[in-house]
């Protein structure tokens, strides 16, 4: 129940047992325990990642659940990760409504992450018939509020159909991409 979970919360935000290997004991512990779909599982994940309990992060992430039409986004906004305007173009959803999660580095290429996101954008429109929605974190994060919005990155995950990953050469050293692949995987995301 939510006493384990508050404990184990609680336990892991104790600098003492901040190493990599008790974290994963007791993240995997956690989400055993608390394995009532993908939304949950995220929810978990995003309670140890600090700035909000499990069930607060749920609850937030669930109100400020975004989605950013693919018409609303253009080259330039992927040069940098510095405000352009997106968040005015946001559109609210409910959690499974969002097409993609874009998952991309700010230190990549951004002609080369548009040129992938168009072609893609094209054939997902051609297959669905209507304009993509996605999750992109400089559109749908709170600017305001930028440390409570990332607590709630895998309950946004978890609330989008597919992950995209945009990668390129720095991707994997990015810490962000490497906790949205791992909240993926662990809400029992494959490959395809």
């Amino acid at each position: 129940g939510l006493f384990p979970i508050g404990l184990a919360t609680l336990i892991c935000q104790a600098p003492c047992m901040m190493s990599p290997p008790i974290r994963r004991a007791i993240t995997g512990w956690l989400l055993k325990m608390n394995s009532r779909g993908e939304e949950q599982q995220a929810s978990t994940v995003a309670g140890l990642m600090g700035e909000y309990t499990a069930a607060k992060a749920l609850e937030v992430g669930r109100a400020t659940f975004t989605g950013l039409p693919f018409s609303g986004l253009n080259e330039e906004d992927l040069s940098t990760n510095k405000d352009t305007g997106l968040n005015q173009r946001i559109v609210p959803l409910q959690p499974g409504g969002c097409d993609i999660f874009m998952s991309h580095s700010w230190h990549d290429t951004p002609s080369v992450k548009w040129e992938a996101l168009t072609k893609w954008a094209a054939n997902f429109e051609a297959t669905n018939g209507r304009e993509l929605i996605l999750w992109l974190d400089k559109a749908c994060i709170d600017q305001q509020n930028i440390e409570a919005s990332l607590a709630c990155l895998p309950v946004y995950l978890a609330g989008c159909q597919q992950l995209l990953v945009l990668a390129g050469k720095t991707y994997i050293e990015r810490l962000w991409c490497v906790v949205e692949v791992f909240t993926f995987t662990r809400m029992g995301g494959n490959l395809d």
